[in-house]
């Protein structure tokens, strides 16, 4: 009998140690007592995780080649752009017409003759303007002053009037001559201007084409 009692209180000393052991185990971050079910359950959660993250990454990798795609289209419009703003830059340098700007001094040559034999130079550029041809027409508002003339200088007009003379307050028809030194203004751009036969020097401000 007093075997039988030591075996029994050996026994609850072991069960109780060993349910402190579980207890404290369970309480340590070191060491902690798991299931295999909890740690099946923890497993699925993170393969979740890690499913959504990747499927919020590929959304965010489309979302960024869609950017790049616009951005890719957008630079070759803009490429289009600069090379017909290039192309028209290039027409225009290469054309005898005169942007609006300040007052220039245009001389006039009828033919490449005439202008050889003066010593000079064709040019488009500048405050000084030489070209070749016999017609200087202006745009609506070129002012024109004849400085200078060789021979005759002539008044082109349209069927809608002729050109403004400011300084003598009339109306000059179509190849009137032109007077030196009055302020003349193109009221429309429909082909009014003045002509030359041989060599003239005009005051000119605004556009302006020569043929």
């Amino acid at each position: 009998m007093k075997k039988k009692a030591t075996v029994i209180i050996i026994t609850m000393i072991l069960l109780l140690s060993l349910g402190i052991f579980v207890s404290e185990a369970a309480l340590n971050d070191d060491d902690p007592l798991i299931s295999l079910s909890y740690l099946n359950m923890v497993i699925d959660e993170l393969k979740d995780s890690f499913s959504q993250d990747i499927l919020d990454q590929d959304d965010a990798i489309s979302l960024v080649k869609e950017d790049m795609d616009k951005a890719k289209t957008d630079i070759e419009d803009l490429n289009t752009e600069i090379e017909t703003l290039t192309d028209s830059i290039a027409e225009n340098n290469n054309s005898t017409t005169s942007p609006s700007e300040g007052l220039v001094i245009v001389e006039l040559f009828a033919t490449e003759d005439l202008m050889n034999n003066s010593g000079k130079s064709e040019t488009d550029t500048g405050t000084n303007r030489i070209h070749i041809g016999t017609n200087l027409i202006g745009d609506a508002g070129t002012e024109i002053i004849l400085r200078y003339s060789s021979s005759s200088t002539n008044a082109i007009t349209s069927d809608l009037g002729g050109l403004s003379d400011i300084t003598a307050g009339v109306d000059l028809a179509n190849g009137e001559a032109i007077p030196k030194n009055h302020l003349l203004i193109i009221p429309r751009s429909d082909g009014r201007g003045v002509s030359v036969n041989e060599y003239a020097i005009f005051m000119v401000r605004g556009s302006y084409t020569v043929n």
